[in-house]
């Protein structure tokens, strides 16, 4: 464990009330950049560390109002952040990569966790320890394994040397930086209690390997910062505090071998975090990191393997699986825009999912990328997954589809309804439509205030019924998808959902919302008033770009706060 996190083992959520996990609230002035050691707004020169500023990265500045005050660059202060289930499980993996098969990662996968601003609890390092646990004895009774896992032979030579080889070996994995000499007596001891106890020097691996999986400096992401870097406030973090950061927003998964190697040689510059970024973007992990990010933000939890989803049988996961299979395609073989996300008319289907919809002849359990009536379809927030997402039962839900939309692409700020308020969504009139019957239940005060901006931009996805299959009529009258956008400076009327879509692609709102739920992941915490310069500067990077959302990302990895602390953040 590092020097500088002292708690007992196994007791991880201790650390928001120890010494590494206070959290100073700042002062809420701007830091003067040069004082604090830290890059100037607009690039600057390297601090003492070495790390260069990003002519594209801004820092925090909480004006409170408008113009914003860019000068400076203030820091919030950030939570210490935990890995969540799917992250665990891959480091899991990684820090035994020669025996992966020892991990099995079911307790974690199968439930939620908190987000990175909040401290793992009871049941989450329960979940840790029992998969901690098992991949250890699993382990420990596979002598082969055991050899592959340690990298050396205990029968022929010193058990001490292939016990230090074994540490020198696995420990960087688990903590994600190099070792020091108080992390080897540390495990050395609890090597050493565990061949006590047991008796063979399986025994001792098997304590080494199941204490260090639960241990803080791998089911937290520690920051520290560089010991002396710089003065006053800022402290630029280790290179291997931000190879950790990068490659967890990127990857999901630990620094793999060659960014580990980069972290060695010192603090990452700006050019070659770039540099590393895109290498990763390229990676198999980060393909399936976008789409979790996509999945989580946008879709929400997966229902597939319920019996109360409604789909027909396979039909949920295919369309979880099609939108997965969309974001990717976008991000990383086609056109690569924020405009394609919400408006391209294409998307990938299968036989069974093909016939779901209705869309023709395509056979087979192959995947495959199709193109689909732009009058029609277009964009993530036309596909099943989406439309079931924000349906209710087997209803299709104009006003959570309209939530949505406005929530999480315009992050526009709707308050709940107001208590003991419940509407009423069906065809009680004979051969009133779903819309009619929406519109009379919500037209009396206090619906009307809020539900005139809601319910226009959930009509127009009337077109598509619960599960996202296309609709001609409702109770045999022609559906009527048209709206009117306002509150935004995407308002003004539109026809039907791809055309709604197609005017949000080209607003500055919602391309800023997209920018701040890519620094909500990035940051692993949400976005603050002290973040509203970043996300101009982001913003402004974004639509030059042409809305690129690959560069997106690397923008965001080159930031200050990506890459910088306040000393107020830090333990003594």
């Amino acid at each position: 464990m590092s020097p500088r996190v002292r708690m007992a083992w196994f007791l991880s959520a201790a650390l928001f009330g120890a010494g590494c996990g206070r959290v100073a609230k700042d002062s809420g002035s701007p830091v003067d950049n040069a004082a604090a050691g830290m890059p100037s707004a607009t690039g600057g020169s390297p601090d003492s560390s070495g790390a260069a500023g990003s002519a594209a990265s801004l820092g925090y500045a909480g004006s409170g109002g408008s113009p914003l005050n860019c000068t400076g660059t203030q820091l919030s202060p950030g939570p210490l952040s935990g890995l969540d289930g799917f992250e665990l499980s891959r480091s899991m993996v990684d820090a035994l990569r020669e025996a992966p098969q020892v991990v099995d990662s079911s307790a974690l996968l199968a439930r939620d966790w908190p987000s990175g601003e909040q401290e793992l609890g009871s049941a989450e390092i329960e979940a840790v320890h029992a998969v901690a646990h098992e991949a250890a004895l699993k382990l420990s009774q596979d002598e082969t394994l055991l050899q592959s896992v340690t990298g050396c032979d205990w029968h022929t030579g010193s058990s001490d040397d292939c016990r230090d080889t074994f540490l020198g070996r696995f420990l960087p994995r688990v903590y994600r930086r190099a070792l020091v000499a108080e992390d080897r007596d540390e495990m050395t001891a609890v090597f050493q209690n565990g061949m006590k106890l047991g008796g063979d020097f399986a025994s001792g691996v098997r304590a080494v390997v199941e204490v260090a999986l639960q241990s803080p400096d791998f089911m937290y992401l520690i920051e520290l910062g560089q010991n002396g870097a710089a003065p006053a406030r800022a402290r630029a973090l280790t290179g291997y505090e931000t190879a950790a950061r990068l490659a967890y927003f990127l990857t999901a998964a630990p620094p793999d071998d060659e960014l580990f190697a980069a972290a060695a040689k010192g603090p990452l510059k700006s050019s070659s975090i770039e540099t590393q970024a895109r290498r990763l973007l390229g990676s198999p992990k980060s393909r399936e990191a976008v789409r979790r990010f996509y999945s989580q933000r946008f879709l929400g939890p997966d229902d597939t393997s319920s019996p109360t989803s409604g789909y027909p049988d396979g039909v949920a996961a295919l369309a979880r699986e099609e939108s997965a299979r969309f974001v990717e395609d976008v991000t990383f073989d086609g056109a690569g825009t924020f405009s394609a996300l919400l408006t391209e008319p294409s998307t990938w289907v299968n036989g069974p999912l093909a016939k779901f919809y209705g869309y023709g002849k395509v056979t087979g359990d192959e995947f495959r990328k199709i193109q689909l009536d732009p009058k029609q379809r277009g964009g993530l927030f036309t596909q099943s997954a989406f439309l079931h997402a924000n349906s209710k039962g087997g209803a299709a839900d104009p006003v959570r589809r309209g939530v949505s939309i406005l929530r999480n692409v315009l992050c526009m700020n709707l308050p709940p309804p107001p208590p003991n308020v419940i509407v009423t969504v069906g065809n009680p009139v004979p051969g009133a439509t779903l819309r009619m019957t929406l519109e009379q239940a919500t037209a009396p005060q206090p619906c009307r205030s809020c539900h005139a901006v809601i319910n226009p931009v959930g009509f127009a996805f009337e077109h598509y019924d619960a599960y996202g299959r296309w609709l001609d009529t409702d109770q045999g009258q022609p559906i009527d998808s048209s709206g009117d956008l306002d509150r935004t400076d995407a308002a003004g009327p539109f026809q039907d959902a791809p055309e709604l879509m197609a005017h949000i692609a080209k607003s500055n709102d919602a391309q800023t919302c997209f920018v701040t739920s890519w620094l909500d992941a990035a940051y692993r915490r949400n976005a603050s008033q002290n973040d509203e310069c970043t996300i101009a500067a982001a913003s402004k990077a974004f639509a030059e770009s042409d809305g690129k959302l690959v560069d997106l990302m690397v923008t965001l990895a080159e930031s200050d706060r990506f890459r910088y602390r306040l000393a107020s953040e830090l333990p003594p």
